[in-house]
């Protein structure tokens, strides 16, 4: 079977493999890496060494790296949108959950450079039962159209609609929250966690993204209290340090507010 990830941009699918890396989900850099890098050195020597599409360190494109000699793809490194997915339309998302995910890997048919089309939406499934990005045209195509959810890596799944890249889908996010370059660590996933997620998540998204450029004294407020209410669990982890990394860079950054 060919599908395309981009009009014009084709691979096929070869099935019952997938690559042997665990994804890492990147919080304030909002990232899902699946590669087998460590460093943004090794990042640039592993683009130098494959095709497909990208420009360089941090791209502003979701970048699917390919062999160059049998084409099969190598790494992916993904940005999540700044826009949660509107409530009324989250249960669209949801049905992918039950469609069978078959186990596969791209092989590009060119090797011709290219830039997927981002994707326009992110939501967390309310229990963190798994996190997923979709294009607008996986909420304007209706269910009856033919679905696939491609395997590509331990709990990780590219979505097509009629063939055509329209998302992807990670199972149990919480387990791949990472700092950094680190490797994911096996955690339980947790509700009181789950929960600050989602409210970091609202938090930092648009509109608010904005206003947080603007120096916005509520969601400052806001942010302030979420560290605060992560500081005084009684479950201080790694994962939550994750969290309160991020909204301590970004109070910075933004306010120049120490905590």
């Amino acid at each position: 079977m060919n599908i395309e990830l981009k009009k014009s941009y084709q691979a096929t699918i070869i099935d019952g493999v997938c690559l042997p890396f665990s994804p890492r989900w990147g919080l304030r850099e909002l990232s899902l890496i699946i590669g087998e890098y460590q460093s943004g050195d090794e990042h640039e020597q592993h683009f130098l060494q494959t095709v497909g599409s990208g420009n360089w360190y941090r791209s502003e494109y979701d970048e699917f790296r390919f062999r160059q000699d049998n084409h099969q793809l190598e790494s992916i490194w993904f940005h999540l949108p700044e826009v949660n997915i509107e409530p009324d339309k989250q249960d669209i998302i949801s049905l992918w959950q039950f469609e069978t995910p078959i186990k596969g890997l791209l092989s590009l048919l060119s090797l011709q450079g290219f830039n997927p089309e981002p994707m326009d939406f992110r939501f967390l499934e309310q229990n963190g039962n798994f996190l997923a990005c979709i294009s607008e045209m996986a909420l304007t195509t209706t269910k009856n159209k033919n679905r696939l959810r491609l395997r590509i890596a331990k709990d990780f799944d590219l979505l097509f609609i009629e063939q055509k890249l329209c998302g992807w889908l990670l199972s149990h996010p919480i387990n791949y929250l990472v700092m950094s370059w680190d490797e994911p660590s096996s955690v339980t996933i947790d509700e009181q966690f789950v929960s600050i997620v989602h409210e970091y998540l609202n938090l930092i998204a648009e509109p608010n993204i904005e206003k947080i450029e603007d120096e916005d004294p509520e969601i400052l407020e806001s942010l302030l209290a979420l560290h605060k209410r992560i500081s005084i669990s009684t479950k201080y982890t790694y994962q939550f340090q994750i969290v309160t990394n991020c909204i301590q860079e970004i109070v910075e950054q933004f306010y120049s507010y120490m905590i």
